[in-house]
């Protein structure tokens, strides 16, 4: 059997929600599809021929899909409507073709999205085991009412088998395959080289009102220091690619963890560079010792916001100085520091706002990430704009109609859409002018009294 994982490409509106970088998209965007890549692992241990196609990277040719016997394809809520659209014309052309979705769209609207779509089946929660099960299932043409946390179709109705796949002990799973990926197109904005993603633990203990829970992302889980070891070696010499993104929610979790696999690294003269994820109240000056022996170029914080009132509104119950401590700590060490915030959150204020201004301009970082708020079902503040605020479903609108959903709405903030693009044009400008004062070339100094000019202009109007 021959199997097809496709990546869609993200609903083309979606992109004004990304543009929270000031390098280019195709840089700072593009990332290998490893969720894919871990399916592609588990297939080919069990024998079947599988190929990956990343739509971010390359087109794809339906007339050369006609080949497989099964198209795999990846849902977000990004990429849903191109999804349905895959599945429409793959079915057109071959209509035995077997569909098979997974992600977390289908998680919170699995009937809809079947009504509204051509797949055959879909995996509720991680993959890795139970597609090779489904897809003996469906080869001998045997009854799946044995498999937990699928949705099928059955003499034209729509059926959904109760649970989650949840993977326990993720040492079991196979390395992922990066094999049929154009690597060299996946290029690190920080790194300026091509780079490979690692996940080395999943899911999050900590409950952040803007962050979705779904089921197999509440439970923490880790791979042992050994077994990231082994895959980093594995990576190393099958792809002759030596920076890493890891893309764990916390990298810095596990302590202990981390001095493991620092004391792994000294032992096996691993040399790698890599960025990880982290949060204030999970690190300390030994830990960042530590990550930076292992070859740590560049930390990521989620913020959230400068002001005490809108983290605990957020339930993000950091301390915001020790942020700046942690973040002197890894200026110290010569460690990049980006840090992310959140503009527009529930009852945000310009009070709010501008405590989160003063808390960018106290870190000086040359790269705060700055998103927009965008409510995704599974929150808990999705769950009160719902309740509360009396929104209306915009996901699920979005699914049934093909209508995209509106990420900002003043009832629920208490500043102007005006006033939040205000506050965003002076936060690029201004992690703009950091990227020009690291340069540090005088033939830049034109350029740089033009932002300091334009920052100035944003600052009397906030």
């Amino acid at each position: 059997m021959k199997i097809a994982l496709i990546n869609p490409q993200p609903f083309q509106s979606f992109y004004s929600a990304l543009k929270h970088l000031s390098l280019p998209l195709k840089e700072t965007l593009l990332y290998p599809p490893l969720s894919l890549c871990y399916l592609s692992g588990s297939l080919k241990e069990k024998g079947y021929k599988v190929k990956i196609i990343d739509w971010q990277t390359e087109k794809i040719n339906f007339k050369k899909l006609t080949k497989f016997d099964v198209v795999g394809i990846h849902l977000s809520f990004y990429s849903l409507l191109s999804a349905f659209e895959i599945a429409e014309k793959v079915k057109e052309i071959k209509p035995e073709t077997k569909i098979v979705v997974g992600g977390i769209p289908l998680f919170f609207y699995p009937y809809q999205i079947f009504l509204k779509s051509k797949f055959d089946y879909g995996i509720l929660g991680e993959g890795e085991i139970i597609f090779p099960h489904l897809l003996e299932k469906i080869e001998e043409n045997r009854n799946l009412k044995d498999l937990n946390g699928i949705v099928f179709r059955k003499k034209g109705k729509i059926r959904i088998n109760d649970g989650i796949n949840l993977i326990k002990n993720l040492d079991e799973l196979p390395f992922p395959d990066f094999e049929s990926l154009k690597l060299k197109k996946y290029v690190h904005w920080f790194f300026g080289k091509p780079f490979l993603p690692i996940l080395t633990s999943r899911g999050c203990p900590f409950k952040c009102g803007f962050c979705s829970k779904y089921g197999w992302n509440e439970v923490y889980r880790w791979h042992s220091p050994k077994y990231i070891l082994n895959e980093i070696e594995f990576l190393l010499e099958k792809y002759k690619i030596d920076s890493f993104a890891i893309v764990d929610d916390i990298f810095t979790l596990n302590k202990d963890r981390v001095k493991k696999l620092n004391k792994l690294f000294k032992e096996n003269r691993i040399k790698i560079e890599f960025e990880a994820n982290s949060r204030v109240d999970t690190i300390d000056y030994e830990t960042l010792k530590l990550l930076k022996q292992m070859g740590v170029k560049n930390i990521f914080f989620g913020v959230e916001s400068g002001d005490p009132l809108m983290l605990k509104k957020m339930n993000k119950l950091i301390n915001l100085k020790k942020l700046l401590k942690i973040v002197q700590k890894c200026k110290k060490l010569n460690i990049y520091v980006s840090c992310c915030f959140i503009l527009g959150y529930l009852n945000e204020t310009i009070k709010s706002l501008k405590n989160t201004l003063k808390i960018i301009k106290k870190i000086n970082v040359p790269n705060p990430i700055i998103h927009y708020f965008i409510p995704f079902p599974g929150s808990k503040a999705y769950i009160e704009l719902l309740q509360k605020f009396k929104l209306e479903d915009l996901w699920k609108k979005m699914i049934e109609t093909g209508e995209l959903p509106k990420f900002y709405n003043e009832e629920w903030c208490k500043v102007t859409k005006k006033q939040l693009q205000l506050v965003k044009g002076y936060l690029e400008k201004l992690k703009l002018l950091g990227f020009i004062i690291n340069i540090q070339n005088l033939k830049h100094f034109y350029l740089l009294k033009r932002i300091m000019s334009i920052i100035n202009y944003y600052e009397q109007r906030i």
